[in-house]
């Protein structure tokens, strides 16, 4: 009898073992031969990286503030060169701000404008990574007077290699999850969850794709942030003077007209304030009597009691 309940243990112990084994079967990619692949991949992948030596990928970048002869005339050589070294000019403004200016008058008819003013240009310059040693030799020779000059070198070699890895493991996530609805064919609540993972999946995965290619621009094109300035420059120029118009005034009758005319109006509106007190009058006359009654009655004591 013991042995009987030692056998059946030992099914019971063997058939659960069976259970679990293929229920991790199902979350996890093998093949034929019952092996990992999902775990193969990542192991793969972690030995190339740590045998394989990563290349270096550098973003160069360039920002100068330089005093020129004439602003126009460097910035027009700049963006000349730029564009035959395979580069472009991502942006450019000149600036003219007038600092003082004066108009004088030196004849009847005629004036004198004094000016000074500041000319600047702003400009972004991509260029071959390769070529921008170059650019900045043709930049220098233009220039008469550097206030700073800042080159700098930016190893994004590590960012590269971690947005790939991003990649493939959302690659590999996407196909476990979709691999999982197939085969274990869930509830339509469930696959509708699934579906906006892979969505939310696929969305962080072309934003990786998009920071690769952002990086891998930065690597081929150096940027160059470039402010030209010159001396102020001054100018005077002739303009026509025009006399200042003197405003219309009205002749004396017609302002002595006008002047009675408000007094009137201020006496019709003290008229107009009075009639609005009316009630107050009103009480006035009705109690002038008894006030001049009282004022006599007052007289008549007094007289009395001086005979007195």
């Amino acid at each position: 009898m013991r042995k009987l309940f030692v056998i059946a243990g030992a099914c019971i112990s063997i058939f659960f073992s069976g259970c679990g084994n293929g229920e991790n079967k199902a979350d996890y990619n093998y093949d034929e031969a019952g092996n990992n692949k999902t775990a193969d991949t990542i192991y793969n992948t972690a030995y190339q990286l740590k045998s394989k030596p990563i290349d270096k990928k550098f973003a160069h970048t360039a920002s100068l503030k330089a005093m020129v002869n004439d602003v126009a005339s460097a910035t027009y050589q700049i963006e000349s060169v730029t564009k035959s070294v395979g580069g472009f000019v991502r942006s450019s403004k000149l600036n003219t701000q007038i600092l003082t200016e004066e108009t004088v008058q030196v004849s009847a008819d005629s004036a004198k404008n004094n000016a000074s003013k500041r000319i600047s240009c702003d400009m972004e310059l991509r260029v071959p990574h390769q070529l921008l040693d170059s650019l900045l030799k043709a930049i220098n020779t233009t220039a008469t007077n550097f206030d700073y000059r800042i080159v700098e070198t930016e190893d994004i070699s590590l960012s590269l290699q971690e947005n790939i890895l991003k990649e493939k493991r959302l690659t590999v996530s996407q196909n476990r999850l979709a691999n999982a609805v197939q085969e274990k064919g869930k509830k339509m609540s469930e696959v509708s969850n699934v579906e906006n993972t892979l969505f939310d999946k696929q969305i962080e995965k072309d934003n990786a794709l998009l920071e690769s290619l952002a990086n891998n621009d930065k690597v081929a094109y150096s940027t160059i942030k470039l402010e030209l300035y010159q001396q102020p420059v001054f100018t005077s120029t002739m303009t026509a003077f025009y006399k200042p118009v003197e405003p219309y005034q009205l002749g004396f009758g017609r302002r002595m007209i006008n002047s009675f005319l408000v007094g009137w109006d201020i006496v019709l509106d003290i008229l107009v304030g009075i009639t609005k007190i009316w009630w107050l009058l009103l009480i006035l006359l009705i109690s002038l009597p008894y006030i001049r009654a009282y004022k006599l009655n007052i007289n008549t004591k007094k007289i009395s009691n001086q005979r007195r």
